[in-house]
This record gives structure tokens, C-alpha cells and sequence, in this order.
């Protein structure tokens, strides 16, 4: 290895089984038991900088496996509302309740796609700016 070089400090074992525990459990002092520490000395190592982001990677993992077990259901959640929607034989709230459901996600989803797109236009403009060396300027516009 080059002097200029760093090795990345690995995490002991006690240190994953802590963020296993954190990710499993929904208090810090639970976690703290499961993970066969103190308290103390969980929120010491939620304050160094390896631990904290080794925890949020594995934080960030998991939820993006979340979505995407989400993703894979939208199809069938999307059906169900709309066979609801057009059962006639189903109680009117239950209809209504799933007209209302599919208009509040189609919101959800359209603000979603605009936000998105306007801060890949502002991420774009940025990038221009600090290429070009001009002042960046935000407008509503994307």
C-alpha cells in the first residue's frame, strides 16, 4: 500500500452486531441489550463517524429493499383499487374509499416527478456553474 493511502478501519464484530440490533429494534436501549452492550456505549459510537456511517448505509440498504418490495406489489395494490372502484356490488364508502386512494397516490406520484425534475435541473444548472465559473440562478422554471 502508498503512504498516500488509507486503509478503511473495519468494524468489529461487536460494532455490526449493533447496527443489526438498531436496525432490528425500535429503541436505542433495546438495541443496546440485544447487541450485549450498554446504552452508554451505543450512543458513544453513534457519535464516531465510522459507526454513524456504516449505520446509515446499512439503514439506507434496508430501505431501499423496502421499496423495492413495494415497487413489486404496486402493480397488484393499483388492480385492487380499481376493481373496488368498479364493483358495483361493493358498498359505496369502500368505492369511494379507493377513488380517493388512487386520486391522493396519482398526486403523490405527479409531485413527486416534478420535484425530481426540478432538482435535476437545478443539480444540471450547478454543475454548468461551477464548470463555467457564472453565478448560479434558480428560478420555477425547470
Amino acid at each position: 500500500m502508498k503512504p498516500s493511502e488509507t486503509k478503511k478501519p473495519e468494524l468489529t464484530e461487536k460494532k455490526i452486531k449493533a447496527i443489526e440490533a438498531l436496525l432490528r429494534e425500535p429503541r436505542i436501549d433495546q438495541a443496546a441489550k440485544a447487541a450485549g452492550i450498554g446504552r452508554a456505549t451505543l450512543w458513544r459510537w453513534l457519535n464516531e463517524a465510522e459507526f454513524s456511517a456504516a449505520y446509515r448505509d446499512a439503514r439506507a440498504r434496508l430501505l431501499e429493499g423496502a421499496l423495492i418490495a413495494l415497487e413489486s406489489s404496486a402493480g397488484t395494490a393499483i388492480e385492487t383499487l380499481n376493481q373496488v372502484m368498479a364493483d358495483q356490488t361493493a358498498q359505496a364508502s369502500s368505492r369511494v374509499s379507493a377513488a380517493k386512494a388512487t386520486l391522493e397516490l396519482l398526486l403523490r406520484l405527479r409531485d413527486s416527478i416534478e420535484l425530481e425534475g426540478r432538482i435535476a435541473s437545478v443539480e444540471e444548472r450547478q454543475t454548468l456553474s461551477v464548470k463555467t465559473g457564472r453565478k448560479l440562478r434558480i428560478t420555477n422554471e425547470y
